[in-house]
């Protein structure tokens, strides 16, 4: 008896080894993996600071010198999906010839391809511009550089520069000094110093042009006080010359063409021969179109700079210059296309970049002449990240 307990316990303790054996050599089953955590959203990124712009050359022989240095043109040219929805862009328009760079990618759909719905809103001035542009209901705005723009964007409202909308070139003769052409031919003005005395037209007061007469007054060692000036409108230069009641002008196209044609004038002293590169106008963003619609706004300077080529090839390579003009005639007030072909063509710089030194110069005049009340930081009034935006994507003008 005592024999067949002890067999019974011995087989028992063979059967738990060996449960315990395979137990343990038993592959362990795969776990369930965990179901997949949403992404964490990701914020969008903030506009950067705007980099520091980079001074315009001295000199440059053509209308394609960069007036700031530009990155690197990239190798690819990079196309990007048109944004959607469409984003809808309020842009101010005067009428004005140098429009251009707006009506054009309006009309071929340069705004349409990238996914912007644009409205074009006319205004009598650009200086009325801004506190629409302040308040958000303008995006995009362009203006003369004067003292209130810049007392605007140092106090009141932030604005920015953010791309050339036409300035001085060597040569080019769109803008500037017109004198009486009888008073050239008689010898009675031959030099700055000759004004002393002389009756001036002018446009607002505190503007760049009142800079470019105080330089040109200087090389005659002559001030403003040692001459008149009259107040006036610039389509009213030509009947001023024509009734001999001034006898020199500041003035731009179209009015220098009529001038030149109906009042007996002729350009005498073009804007760049007083300040090299003069911006005489420049393209504004407001503060909400940056801060609200930023890709929109890299997307419309994208659009700008394609429609400024245009004008480019078709002003100074005599590219497809009829179906500009015609396209020029049908958006703004100068609608006779065989005026239009007269004209001297108003330079805008294909790369869109600003000429800092030409403003410089203007807020350096404000300040000395009082017209500037608070001081001007350049570096955030100017923003280059647009006009970057759009070289990296469409390369250098060539």
């Amino acid at each position: 008896m005592r024999r067949l307990v002890l067999v019974m316990g011995i087989l028992c303790l063979m059967i738990i080894t060996i449960a315990v054996t395979v137990g343990c050599a038993a592959p362990q089953p795969t776990p369930t993996p965990p179901p997949p955590t949403q992404a964490p959203a990701v914020a969008t990124k903030a506009p950067s600071a705007a980099p520091q712009p980079t001074a315009a050359p001295p000199a440059a022989p053509k209308a394609t010198a960069p007036a700031a240095k530009a990155p690197a043109a990239t190798p690819t040219k990079v196309a990007d999906q048109p944004l959607s929805p469409p984003v809808v862009v309020k842009a101010g328009v005067t009428g004005s010839v140098v429009d251009a760079g707006f009506y054009i990618p309006y009309d071929r759909g340069y705004f349409k391809e990238q996914g912007l719905d644009v409205e074009l809103v006319n205004f009598a001035s650009g200086s009325l511009m801004p506190p629409p542009l302040g308040t958000g209901q303008l995006d995009v705005g362009a203006g003369g550089i004067n003292a209130g723009l810049f007392n605007m964007i140092a106090r009141e409202i932030p604005l920015r520069i953010v791309a050339d909308k036409t300035h001085a070139e060597p040569g080019n003769k769109a803008l500037g000094f017109l004198v009486r052409k009888d008073l050239l031919d008689s010898g009675a003005i031959k030099t700055p110093a000759d004004l002393k005395g002389k009756v001036v037209a002018m446009g607002t007061a505190a503007s760049g042009s009142e800079n470019e007469l105080v330089t040109l007054l200087a090389q005659g060692g002559l001030t403003i006080k040692d001459i008149e000036i009259k107040t006036m409108g610039f389509s009213d230069v030509a009947v001023a010359f024509a009734n001999k009641s001034v006898d020199f002008a500041f003035a731009f196209e179209p009015n220098v063409t009529t001038a030149e044609e109906k009042g007996g004038a002729v350009m005498w002293k073009p804007s760049h021969d007083i300040i090299p590169y003069h911006e005489q106008s420049i393209v504004l963003y407001g503060p909400a179109f940056i801060e609200k619609k930023f890709e929109a706004a890299k997307r419309f300077m994208v659009a700008y700079l394609k429609g400024i080529r245009d004008y480019n090839d078709a002003m100074f390579k005599n590219k497809g210059k009829d179906a500009i003009i015609a396209m020029i005639s049908k958006y703004s007030t100068q609608a006779d296309p065989a005026v239009l072909r007269k004209l001297y063509p108003q330079p805008i710089n294909p790369d869109g970049y600003i000429y800092l030194q030409s403003i410089q110069s203007d807020v350096d005049y404000f300040t000395k002449a009082g017209h500037i009340k608070y001081p001007v930081n350049l570096k955030e009034a100017i923003d280059n990240r647009f006009v970057d935006y759009a070289i990296e994507r469409l390369g250098k003008y060539q």
